[in-house]
């Protein structure tokens, strides 16, 4: 596919963007090719950092925001001191924004140094490190190790393909130190069935209200499976795709 393809598909996908079609191509060639990274207001609560390096980074830097229904009801449903686990929170996007507007204590969870290191500069940003804790571990359904891949961007993940290293992995019902989460996101690249898995007692708890996950239509009926068990229902989703939010995730509600 060529850029321009390319472009215009996430545009169809994200879009609005900021200030329309042509202004969301400069925006990119000014990040892609003129200068690798850009400090701007996100929100009015947030600063954020668009990066050449991390394609996660550049949502904000384009369309401000993509995921319009999972961040509204995370919204409606934490308070300020309720915690957020962010599973696979690459550079943070969802933790930040929480931080920012409802004063959330947001434990990330990325095996990805790079990545988490990026994080971790927009906290510092932000004057907001009290609200973050970062785990440099993968969650899946046994305490141990595993393959982490280094080679592929955004879409790092648990496997044996490709350049790895050696992580640490736990079930997250082993985690019993940690605050117990109000809501979890999780993107985690096809793992998603694992993760939940390993933390079928944190999914039963009443405190947890709301789960977001990354939609795979392969894991899917595993995944609603386990969820509706613990007590989810799911939200209704998107006319073009039941049961599936504009950004690609799988929303579930406590009933």
């Amino acid at each position: 596919m060529g850029w321009f393809q390319e472009k215009h598909r996430l545009y169809r996908r994200y879009g609005p963007a900021r200030g329309g079609y042509l202004i969301y191509l400069l925006r990119s060639l000014w990040i892609n090719c003129l200068r690798k990274e850009q400090i701007f207001r996100w929100t009015n609560q947030v600063l954020w950092i668009a990066n050449r390096n991390f394609q996660s980074s550049k949502n904000p830097w384009y369309f401000s925001i993509t995921e319009q229904a999972e961040f509204t009801l995370l919204c409606e449903i934490l308070h300020p001191g309720d915690t957020f686990y962010d599973i696979g929170a690459n550079t943070g996007l969802y933790s930040h924004f929480l931080a920012g507007h409802k004063d959330v204590y947001c434990i990330q969870f990325e095996p990805d140094e790079d990545a988490a290191a990026f994080s971790r500069r927009i906290a510092e940003l932000n004057h907001r490190e009290r609200n973050h804790l970062f785990l440099s571990i993968a969650l899946g359904n046994r305490d141990g190790q595993a393959e982490f891949s280094t080679d592929s961007g955004i879409n790092n993940k648990i496997t044996n393909l490709g350049k790895t290293k050696i992580v640490e992995i736990r079930k997250l019902d082993q985690l019993k130190d940690l605050p117990s989460p109000t809501a979890i996101k999780i993107d985690t690249e096809g793992h998603e069935t694992e993760v939940l898995k390993g933390g079928i007692s944190v999914l039963a708890s009443p405190e947890l209200r709301l789960v977001i996950l990354e939609y795979d239509p392969l894991l899917f009926e595993e995944c609603h499976r386990i969820l509706s068990s613990s007590g989810f229902q799911i939200w209704s989703g998107t006319q073009e795709k039941p049961y599936v939010s504009q950004s690609g995730n799988l929303i579930y509600i406590r009933k």
